[in-house]
C-alpha cells in the first residue's frame, strides 16, 4: 500500500540499489582516472601526441585526432576513423592521460591491421549481450522447474504454490518486506565472511560452525552480565564477533603453517563448534522448562532503529543495517586499502605476493580470522534479536552458515551484490513459509531454491568462460616498429 498518493515505496526499493550500484561502479572509475591524473608521464607527451606517437608507430596516417567535450568521453570510432579524446585527456600530460589516448589509439591500431581477436570479439557481442541476461533466464527456467515440482507433489494447487512462491515476500506489505530483511541479515554477513575469505583463495566452509560459536558468545555476554544502556546489545555484538573469529582462528593456522586443507579444517570445526555450543548452552545459559537457551533480557535486545515504523508489525530491526554498513566497509577494504590488495594479491599468486614481500601466512589467519569474525556477528545479529530466537543443544549445523556459500558464489563474492542475493534468498524462504498453506512442505521449498541457486550458479560459469575467452583473445600488444617512438 502506497504511503500517500502516487508515492509508491517498492519502487525506491527496486530503484535505489540499482542507482547505488552504478554510482560505486563510477566513482571507482573516477578516482582511479583522478589518482593518476596527478602524476606527470616521464616523456611529458599529452594525450593528443600518445595518440599519434602510438598511430605513428605503427604507420597509420588515415585516422584524426579530434577533442570532444565532456570527462572520461573519450572513444575510436571505426566508422569515421576518428579518435575522439576528451578535455582532461586531449591537452593534460598525466599518466591517466596518457595510458587513455594510448588504449583508444590501440583500438585503431587493430582496426587498421586487421587484427584477428578484435574481429572475432566484435562477433561474439551479442553472444555477451545474451550472457549478460542469461541470469535472469535461468532463474525463470529455475522457476519453471520448481513449478514442476510443486504439480508433481500437489497438483491442484501447483498454480498457487508458484504464485505464492513468486509473490509471498509482498504478503502483509511492508510486513512482508521487513521479515525478508530480518532473514536477510544473517545471511548477509555469512556471505560476506565466505566470499571475504575466498579473495584469498580460503573456501571457508566452517560457516556453521562460526555461526553458532558468535551466536554462543552473544547470548552468553547478553544473558549473564548486566550491562548499561546501549553497551547492553553492542558488547554482546563484539563477543560474538570475537567468538567467530576464534573458532575461524586455528583452521587459518592449520593452513598457514602446516597446509591442511581448509575445508578438512572447516569442516571439523563445525562439528566441534556444534558441540561445544551445546554444551555451553546446557551449562550457563540453559532454561530447562523450555529445553532451550534462556530468554535475552529486554534491554539487551537489538533496537529497531526506526525500521519498526518502515515495516510496521514484522521483525526488521537495525541487524540489517548494521550488516549492510558491514558490506560496505568489507568492499572499501577490499578495494581501497592496502591491506586488501595484499588479501587479493595473495589469492591470486601467493608464490607472487611472497616474493613482492608480502606476508602470506599473516594474511591467510587474518584472512580466516576476518572471515570468521563477520560470520560470528552474523550470528549474534541473529540471536539477539527480539524476534524469539533461541537455540535449542541439538545436533544440527546452523542452516545460516551454509546459505551463505551460494549467497558469495552468486554474488561473485561482491560485497555489495551479497546483499541483493542474500535478500533474494530470505524472500524465497518468506515465500515458502507462506506455500505451506496449500500444503507444501518447507522441504519442497528448499528444493525449488536449491533448483534456482543451480541454474543462477550456471549462468555465473557462462559469464566467466565468456570473459575468460575474451581475455584471452584480446591483443597483448604488439612491439613498436623500428625507429618508431615509445611513450
Amino acid at each position: 500500500m502506497p504511503f500517500f498518493y502516487y508515492y509508491d515505496p517498492y519502487y525506491w526499493m527496486i530503484l535505489v540499489p540499482a542507482m547505488l550500484i552504478a554510482l560505486l561502479a563510477q566513482l571507482n572509475v573516477s578516482s582511479t582516472f583522478n589518482r593518476y591524473s596527478r602524476m606527470a608521464s616521464r616523456r611529458g607527451f599529452t594525450g593528443a601526441q600518445a595518440a599519434e606517437a602510438v598511430l605513428r608507430a605503427h604507420g597509420i596516417q588515415n585516422v584524426r585526432i579530434e577533442r570532444v567535450s565532456g570527462r572520461l568521453t573519450d572513444h575510436y570510432d571505426p566508422r569515421s576513423n576518428v579518435i575522439r579524446l576528451s578535455d582532461a585527456v586531449y591537452g593534460s600530460n598525466s599518466i591517466a592521460s596518457v595510458g587513455v589516448a594510448a588504449h583508444e589509439a590501440g583500438h585503431a591500431v587493430q582496426y587498421a591491421v586487421g587484427y584477428g581477436p578484435i574481429k572475432l570479439r566484435s562477433a561474439l557481442v551479442p553472444i555477451c549481450n545474451i550472457g549478460s541476461q542469461l541470469s535472469l533466464i535461468l532463474i525463470v527456467i529455475g522457476l519453471l522447474l520448481g513449478f514442476l515440482v510443486l504439480a508433481l507433489c500437489n497438483p491442484p494447487q501447483a498454480a498457487n504454490g508458484i504464485k505464492t512462491l513468486m509473490l509471498g515476500g509482498f504478503t502483509g506489505g511492508m510486513k512482508g518486506l521487513g521479515n525478508v530483511l530480518y532473514y536477510a541479515t544473517p545471511i548477509i554477513m555469512t556471505g560476506l565472511g565466505v566470499g571475504l575469505a575466498f579473495q584469498t583463495s580460503l573456501f571457508n566452509i566452517g560457516g556453521p560452525g562460526q555461526f553458532i560459536i558468535g551466536a554462543v558468545c552473544s547470548l552468553f555476554v547478553a544473558i549473564r552480565f548486566d550491562l548499561p544502556g546501549p553497551l547492553g546489545w553492542i558488547i554482546p555484538l563484539f563477543a560474538g564477533m570475537l567468538g567467530g573469529a576464534l573458532w575461524a582462528l586455528l583452521p587459518g593456522l592449520l593452513r598457514a603453517h602446516l597446509g591442511v586443507n581448509i575445508v578438512i579444517a572447516t569442516i571439523m570445526m563445525n562439528y566441534i563448534g556444534m558441540y561445544l555450543a551445546n554444551h555451553i548452552v546446557k551449562q550457563a545459559i540453559y532454561d530447562p522448562l523450555k529445553g532451550q537457551s534462556q530468554v535475552v533480557p529486554a534491554g539487551h535486545t537489538l533496537p529497531y532503529a526506526g525500521m519498526d515504523k518502515l515495516f510496521p508489525g514484522s521483525m526488521a530491526n537495525i541487524g540489517f543495517l548494521i550488516a549492510a554498513v558491514m558490506a560496505v566497509i568489507v568492499y572499501i577494504v577490499l578495494n581501497k586499502t592496502t591491506f586488501g590488495f595484499e588479501l587479493k594479491a595473495c589469492g591470486k599468486n601467493r608464490d607472487a605476493s611472497r616474493y613482492a614481500g608480502i606476508n602470506e601466512k599473516r594474511n591467510i589467519v587474518l584472512s580466516m580470522m576476518i572471515s570468521g569474525a563477520l560470520i560470528g556477528l552474523g550470528g549474534a545479529l541473529m540471536y539477539l534479536s527480539s524476534a524469539g530466537k533461541y537455540i535449542k543443544p541439538v545436533d544440527v549445523l546452523a542452516a545460516e552458515g551454509f546459505n551463505g556459500i551460494p549467497v558469495a558464489l552468486l554474488a561473485s563474492n561482491h560485497p555489495v551484490g551479497i546483499i541483493f542475493t542474500a535478500v533474494f534468498i530470505a524472500y524465497m524462504q518468506v515465500s515458502g513459509f507462506y506455500m505451506q498453506t496449500y500444503r507444501f512442505s518447507p522441504e519442497i521449498v528448499n528444493i525449488i531454491i536449491s533448483v534456482i541457486i543451480y541454474f543462477s550458479a550456471f549462468a555465473l560459469v557462462i559469464r566467466n568462460a565468456v570473459r575468460s575467452f575474451q581475455l584471452r583473445s584480446a591483443p597483448q600488444g604488439k612491439p613498436a616498429a623500428k625507429g618508431g617512438e615509445k611513450v
